[in-house]
């Protein structure tokens, strides 16, 4: 069985990665201190290096100098935002280190892993089979609405569904998804406070957020594209424009 070393702070990513590479692979996980990671490395070779960046900083970098100098050859597969990615992108210019920009699901992660390492066949086809489905989060104070918006998805997604910001913070920290539909305009603490208080929590800054809204006068248009949503869809939803928008956030 193939040795990974799985790199990254300890959170529900993590541990997701962990748990379910972990049925097909030798996972050993080195935290995101440098010291515990490159004593690790000293220790043992694994066969591959994943790496997620979220929680990154400049102090890791040292993290890549030390695979750099005495883990040639070793290929290196980093999960994580075009954010994160600038503060080491010195390094992604070698062969060795290849980059997977998030929003990702986990069967992409795979398969990338098994063209590094030159495996496959039949365990690579279970996991590809159970991880197609990606992890979506509404967020709507309209019961009508979320089961509708449930209905169009949940054939090919796992939906969760959330009717406030607190439910919808809740959720989070039980379940990280790939991405986040949110209605702009809900009572009490509204679209633009949701997003600022998830964006506010660094285990969930990188999750794409789309937000859902009936008005379509220029100006609140405006309003919701200065918040740098992944995108915005008016009222009524169509299915279409679901299904293209999460293809551009999937990018298939």
């Amino acid at each position: 069985m193939k040795k990974i070393l799985l790199v990254g702070e300890f959170n529900t990513t993590t541990e997701n990665m962990n748990r379910i590479l972990g049925k097909h692979f030798q996972v050993q996980l080195g935290s995101e201190d440098p010291k515990m990671v490159t004593g690790l490395l000293k220790m043992e070779i694994p066969d591959l290096i994943l790496i997620s960046t979220t929680g990154m900083e400049e102090p890791h970098r040292e993290i890549f100098e030390y695979i750099q100098r005495h883990c040639l050859g070793i290929p290196v597969v980093c999960v994580g935002t075009g954010v994160e990615f600038e503060m080491f992108e010195d390094f992604f210019g070698r062969e060795q280190i290849h980059k997977i920009q998030r929003p990702v699901q986990m069967k992409t992660i795979i398969e990338r892993i098994n063209r590094c390492l030159g495996t496959g066949g039949k365990a690579e086809e279970n996991v590809r089979v159970k991880m197609e489905r990606g992890k979506l989060l509404l967020v709507d104070d309209s019961k009508i609405q979320l089961r509708m918006l449930k209905s169009m998805l949940q054939k090919e997604y796992d939906v969760e569904v959330a009717e406030s910001c607190e439910d919808a913070m809740r959720l989070l920290r039980k379940n990280i998804p790939d991405v986040i539909f949110l209605d702009y305009d809900m009572p009490g603490v509204d679209g633009k406070e949701t997003l600022e208080r998830i964006r506010g929590v660094k285990e969930f800054s990188h999750i794409p957020i789309v937000f859902l809204t009936g008005v379509t006068e220029r100006k609140k248009i405006q309003e919701v594209l200065s918040m740098n949503p992944a995108a915005y869809i008016l009222k009524p939803i169509e299915q279409k424009r679901l299904e293209e928008v999460l293809r551009d956030i999937f990018g298939q």
